[in-house]
């Protein structure tokens, strides 16, 4: 597997590609980007499956919201949430997801401060 970064500053992404690649002359095109609603549908899905009481999650989609696509056809989603722990605390989180085109990459959540 071989890669080139191409753009510049902020917009900086890989090209990856492979030998097989080369030899077939392929052409890379850019990458769709999921869309923003679905990426934050996924987001608060992850959320949902990954915390003690799914019932009382509430997801900002509105103040908290950021979603952010890259040129490399992923797309980053971070927002804030509410959710009660085990001793019945409401506590504010923090969540980020990277997403493509396929669904979830990767995702953290972190207790706000």
């Amino acid at each position: 597997m071989f890669f080139v970064t191409c753009g510049k500053g902020h917009k900086v992404f890989n090209v990856f590609f492979s030998k097989s690649d080369v030899e077939k002359d392929k052409k890379f095109r850019e990458k769709k980007h999921i869309s923003k609603s679905r990426a934050t549908d996924f987001c608060e899905s992850y959320t949902k499956s990954n915390v003690t009481h799914p019932s009382t999650v509430d997801f900002s989609r509105i103040m908290d919201l950021s979603v952010y696509e890259t040129p490399n056809g992923r797309t980053r989603v971070t927002s804030t949430f509410t959710a009660k722990n085990s001793f019945n605390l409401e506590i504010k989180y923090k969540i980020s997801c990277l997403l493509d085109s396929g669904g979830l990459i990767e995702a953290s959540i972190n207790e706000a401060k």
